[in-house]
């Protein structure tokens, strides 16, 4: 694929959410500097920036081997905000379903590798639906509309007497 700058802006230009946040990142801390080309005193102590190159360097390694992914003890928990259309239709779905209960979570593709949202719903343990299409959840709906996904909820909300 290249040396690791041309790796780089490749993953830029395909994730455009981390392209954004650099960009925000870089703007905040060059406001003010004319200078076309930024100093190193002035990048060296950017978190993102540092995660960004990192990260590009991890996955395509200018060492034969790769580069391993340091974890501190415990484990690292990974945090990826909630795009503002899923966090708009989560909040839309609630108010139209108001008894039932779930979220958003963050899955691992075992396929790709990559990282995605999905929808858990409380009241079918170990489901996990995928958005869509596009920025809706119209594929979760059904799931909500389901025959006996209506029952779970109906029996949680409304238990039977005790006899």
């Amino acid at each position: 694929m290249g040396p690791p700058p041309v790796r780089l802006t490749y993953y830029l230009a395909k994730h455009q959410r981390v392209q954004e946040k650099l960009q925000k990142e870089l703007d905040e801390a060059l406001a003010g500097n004319d200078d076309p080309v930024a100093s190193f005193e002035d990048v060296k102590r950017l978190p993102y920036l540092e995660a960004v190159i990192n990260e590009a360097l991890r996955i395509h390694s200018t060492s034969g081997i790769g580069l391993p992914r340091l974890v501190p003890a415990g484990g690292y928990a990974l945090t990826l905000p909630t795009p503002q259309w899923l966090t708009d239709c989560m909040a839309a779905m609630q108010a139209k379903y108001p008894d039932d209960i779930f979220e958003a979570v963050i899955r691992k593709n075992v396929t790709s590798g990559v990282y995605e949202f999905r929808i858990k719903c409380a009241d079918c343990p170990g489901k996990h639906y995928t958005p869509g299409p596009g920025e809706t959840l119209q594929n979760f709906e059904v799931h909500l509309k389901n025959r006996q996904h209506r029952s779970k909820v109906n029996a949680r909300v409304h238990p039977p007497a005790p006899a």
